[in-house]
């Protein structure tokens, strides 16, 4: 069974993962003298270098066995004595530009497919902002996707800001259920 206790510990080990690769990267670029106009993590916003770092963080930290690709989703959790036994799935998306726009789409197609899991199905969007556009920016993917702020769980760590940008800089990490039949009350 996947609990509300469950979401929170995976967005929280997953935070901690993408925290701790974060100062991996920023002390290598900064090691190097390399320039660059995203620090840190941002320096590689392909999802499936997301996937694996938050994959590998859930391995120390997280109760369900996770797995990544399995039955088409980027994550899978299973119950750790049985491991064929899938207890949740879960899709991954960046939402990196200013309004979304490029994105959002996305989002909702695997939003559509993480209805149709016979599990529960986890969405995970990770985005930066300045802290105080936090709120806002909640409130933005929370329209766009036809949901409520209150039923996101985020946890975020501060990041360096882009090349030209100033003020604090978080990296946050959002998640929520997606209902599906397994989830509906008969």
């Amino acid at each position: 069974m996947f609990t509300s206790e469950d979401l929170v510990s995976l967005v929280e080990s997953a935070r901690d993962a993408l925290a701790e690769e974060d100062k991996y990267v920023t002390e290598c670029l900064k090691a190097q003298g390399w320039q660059h106009d995203r620090g840190g993590i941002r320096e590689n916003t392909n999802e499936r270098y997301y996937q694996f770092v938050i994959w590998r963080g859930l391995l120390k930290s997280f109760r369900l066995r996770p797995r990544t690709e399995k039955k088409y989703y980027d994550l899978s959790f299973h119950d750790p004595t049985d491991q064929r036994s899938e207890v949740a799935v879960a899709e991954i998306k960046g939402y990196w530009s200013d309004s979304g726009e490029t994105e959002i789409g996305g989002i909702k197609k695997d939003i559509v497919k993480l209805s149709q899991a016979k599990s529960p199905g986890v969405m995970l969007v990770l985005t930066t902002h300045r802290a105080d556009q936090a709120k806002s920016n909640y409130a933005r993917l929370a329209q766009d996707l036809s949901l409520t702020t209150s039923v996101f769980v985020h946890r975020e760590f501060r990041t360096e800001p882009w090349k030209g940008q100033t003020g604090d800089y978080i990296f946050d990490v959002i998640a929520f259920l997606v209902p599906n039949a397994s989830s509906t009350p008969a």
